[in-house]
């Protein structure tokens, strides 16, 4: 349904899904509502739906989770939860989270996720 933009009909599928835990549902429903697919763009909604698909254990879902704690979209900017979830993507094999972490091991902001 999403690949033929029947962004309503997968969203009500996702939604149902999601609610009952499955987590890719869960971060396909973040995705529609921080892209405004087939529901009004909501960006509170976008961090529970990306927040539960991360605590699922959803390697997208760590690495979406982590953009918006660092930005601060949809929660409260929070870079020590931000630096959590990244680290989680980049030892799920992110390479954009690799990337990432290096950064912030470079710049110190290791320390953050009480590392040394």
């Amino acid at each position: 349904m999403f690949e033929n933009k029947e962004y309503e009909k997968a969203n009500a599928i996702f939604r149902y899904l999601a609610e009952d835990g499955f987590l890719l549902a869960q971060y396909n429903l973040a995705r529609s509502y921080y892209e405004g697919l087939g529901v009004q763009r909501n960006m509170l909604e976008a961090a529970k739906w990306a927040k539960e698909s991360a605590k699922s254990g959803l390697p997208d879902g760590f690495f979406m989770y982590a953009n918006l704690c660092f930005e601060g979209i949809g929660t409260k900017r929070n870079l020590v939860e931000s630096a959590k979830w990244m680290l989680k993507a980049a030892e799920a094999g992110n390479a954009v989270a690799q990337c990432y972490m290096g950064m912030n091991y470079d710049g110190g902001i290791s320390c953050l996720i009480g590392e040394k």
